[in-house]
């Protein structure tokens, strides 16, 4: 049977610590817009970070085309992240969900498929708007994301659950990113379909770590899909971080080296690497402090109920607890190293005191004898 799917891809990169929307604004313009949550039980009040909107293209398909229609667009956050959105619309039987992100499909005389369009307009514009973004210690070789996909399913289906069950083979592994003629073993089809979220007798959803399947003929999933972006970027925030403190730890491990060999020339350095270590600590306690702010004003709404499903599966309480144990490793380390520097510092200075006033004794008691 075939039905009529809305696919969203979602790519959110790590850009740098911070963008600095006045001078993006005069350097592209946004999309006038704003993100507040207004379905389903959740209160009017609730609202997540505000991004910076830009349509970048947007394109429909002659009859017996790879899609209907398709588009891109970037969502530009002052935290330091883009999320790339494709959204494509394609009549198909669900079997096929798993071949959509790997169509060919042809722009301006070009084959792209849905990676390669994301991953060439990503650089265009992480180019043109690079004057706006502040980088500090955000520097890496390579930018770091985290993807997502929601197949949205928005036929009229009396009874999605019951769809889910006549596909239960293909849909648990097209969400486990299997092969979908490898053949699960029971546990794994349970444990993939087990958790399902309806709010209304007609739509239902279910989620796994890089993709979802929902049913709804209202096509009330906005909501969702602003859920699964937000879990994906509070996710790619604490990764990120934890590559950042990574790289310390490394340069910790020089440091101690430097010190032990007794250079007392890198006291400054190391107070210096102190200090950018509390900033580094600061942004870990914003990001946290943004984790559990995102739990509480969702709450046990339904979308929270979602959000605390995406965590789990995203693991991101294990990345909390790791990048919280890596940060009190470092401060240590540096704390420690910096006493160490000080007291040999303060013991060379005891030294040279001593050794001064011994040479002040001689200069004075040298020339008694002489008379």
């Amino acid at each position: 049977m075939n039905y009529h799917v809305e696919t969203v891809f979602m790519r959110i990169f790590d850009i740098g610590r911070t963008v600095d929307f006045k001078r993006l604004s005069q350097i592209i313009p946004a999309i006038e817009d704003i993100y507040v949550i207004t379905s389903r039980d959740t209160p009017l009040s609730i609202k997540l970070a505000v991004p910076y909107l830009l349509q970048i293209d947007r394109r429909n398909f002659p009859p017996g085309g790879p899609f209907q229609d398709i588009s891109l667009a970037a969502k530009i956050y002052a935290d330091g992240a883009i999320t790339m959105i494709v959204r494509l619309h394609k009549v198909c039987e669900l079997t096929e969900l798993h071949t959509l992100r790997w169509t060919q499909f042809e722009l301006d005389g070009r084959i792209l498929t849905i990676d390669s369009w994301i991953q060439e307009q990503f650089k265009k514009l992480f180019e043109k708007i690079k004057p706006a973004v502040v980088f500090e210690q955000y520097v890496f070789d390579t930018f770091d994301y985290e993807p997502y996909a929601a197949f949205c399913v928005v036929d009229p289906v009396d009874n999605p659950a019951e769809v889910i069950r006549e596909n239960a083979q293909y849909i648990s592994a097209f969400l486990l990113g299997e092969n979908p003629s490898v053949k699960l073993h029971q546990s794994q089809v349970l444990n993939t379909l087990g958790h399902p979220f309806s709010f209304r007798s007609n739509d239902l959803a279910i989620f796994d770590m890089d993709r979802c399947i929902i049913f709804d003929p209202e096509r009330d999933y906005e909501d969702l899909l602003l859920i699964i972006e937000h879990a994906n970027y509070q996710l790619l925030e604490l990764r990120t971080l934890d590559k950042l403190l990574d790289r310390w730890i490394d340069e910790a491990e020089n440091d101690l080296r430097i010190v032990n060999n007794g250079k007392q020339n890198k006291i400054k350095t190391l107070r210096l690497k102190l200090a950018n270590l509390q900033a580094l600590r600061f942004d870990a306690l914003l990001i946290l402090e943004n984790l559990e702010n995102s739990s509480k004003i969702i709450g046990d709404y339904y979308l929270g109920q979602v959000y605390s499903n995406l965590c789990s599966l995203l693991s991101t309480s294990e990345w909390e607890h790791n990048i919280q144990r890596r940060i009190e490793t470092l401060e240590s380390i540096y704390t420690l190293a910096k006493g160490d520097a000080n007291e040999r510092m303060m013991m060379f200075l005891e030294m040279t005191v001593a050794l001064m006033i011994a040479v002040e004794l001689v200069a004075f008691v040298v020339p008694l004898f002489q008379h």
